[in-house]
């Protein structure tokens, strides 16, 4: 998977338990809060969302941590449980994903949007795939 889609395809479920997370009553009693995420933390993406939902996390008194784990692993172990949540994936991630984890659940958050380019130096035709 190229490293453009990556990134889009990591963003989508930092979405996913956020609102879930920052919204939940505090009769649950929720002391500390881990996303896993597949790509490393100090890349664009996690880099500037962790900061971001920190803060979130921290004004509602949760403590909230973060823990890269390779792409796929981050995916099993979020979807068996093993953690609160992703960190990010992609907008169709379920689709994307042939809906092979079917206990993530998507959360609506805008945090970070973002566009990409590509340059040449000669003429391309890019061709849209059906």
């Amino acid at each position: 998977m190229n490293t453009s889609l990556t990134q889009i395809f990591n963003l989508l479920l930092i979405v996913l338990v956020i609102n879930f997370a920052v919204h939940t009553p505090k009769a649950l009693a929720i002391d500390e809060i881990i996303f896993f995420g597949g790509e490393p933390l100090d890349r664009y993406q996690p880099s500037a969302i962790v900061p971001i939902l920190k803060e979130a996390f921290k004004r509602n008194g949760i403590k909230f941590n973060a823990v890269y784990h390779p792409s796929l692993r981050s995916l099993v172990l979020s979807n068996s449980g093993a953690t609160d949540g992703e960190l990010h994936r992609v907008y169709d991630f379920h689709k994307a994903s042939g809906d092979k984890y079917p206990n993530l659940i998507r959360i609506e958050s805008q945090l970070l949007s973002g566009w990409t380019s590509a340059f040449s130096n000669k003429k391309i035709e890019i061709k849209k795939l059906k």
